[in-house]
């Protein structure tokens, strides 16, 4: 992407950088998951224009079939970054019922990355392809380095020691038993299980922030997740 074509779109005390997929408050980066990520940057640049949910849905996951919940918990997250509070009225994403959403906020285009930059060079930089490459050289060979170390030292000293589990987090608290024999498999947003319901077992996915479980619909009467 070229200086003359690289764009930031400005709103509020937010800065987005959709080429290099960054979101800045102020001068402070906010770390969003992939797909929160790109829910935003399609609202943004549709700024002022309904995105229906149809159209969130088939752009986020071309190829997977999801449940609406999926798109509403994106919302949700960029709702709670962006401050909107429902009760004062939503300054950034309205919802339009039972069609979808859009971004209601003043969006600025502002100029290339370039010259924002060296408006600030120490706050919020953005780092040209060039230093890119040189900043991936230096940390493929820093980790280089750290592996070899390891294996020198693993065979001075003997093997590492088994790992222990030093904390975890409860995720489901729908006192259900799960099939601890079947893998576990995540998309980022939710984690996918197998669950045992009376004598049957079945397919569930929760947030992995935590939540209430929701039942997956399956193709097969054979459940097991590879």
């Amino acid at each position: 992407m070229s200086l003359e074509t690289e764009r930031f779109y400005e709103f509020g005390p937010f800065r987005l950088d959709a080429g290099e997929r960054l979101l800045f408050r102020d001068s402070e980066r906010v770390e969003l998951a992939p797909r929160v990520l790109d829910t935003l940057i399609l609202l943004v640049e549709n700024h002022e224009h309904l995105v229906t949910k149809d159209e969130l849905i088939r752009k986020l996951w071309p190829d997977t079939f999801v449940e609406e919940s999926n798109l509403t918990f994106n919302i949700s997250t960029l709702r709670k970054v962006l401050g909107d509070d429902r009760n004062n009225g939503n300054r950034f994403i309205e919802t339009v019922p039972k069609r979808g959403y859009r971004f209601i906020a003043a969006v600025r285009l502002s100029g290339p990355a370039k010259a924002i930059t060296e408006r600030n060079p120490l706050q919020g930089a953005v780092l040209r392809p060039s230093m890119r490459r040189r900043w991936l050289l230096w940390f493929g060979a820093a980790a280089l380095a750290a592996i070899g170390g390891v294996a020198f030292a693993d065979r001075i000293t003997g093997p590492l020691l088994p790992p222990t589990v030093s904390t975890y987090t409860r995720l489901t608290r729908d006192g259900s038993e799960k099939d601890s024999s079947s893998a576990v498999l995540t998309d980022g947003l939710n984690i996918y299980y197998v669950q045992q319901n009376d004598k049957t077992l079945a397919v569930s996915s929760v947030s992995s922030l935590g939540g209430e479980p929701a039942a997956v619909a399956t193709f097969s009467t054979g459940v097991e997740l590879e």
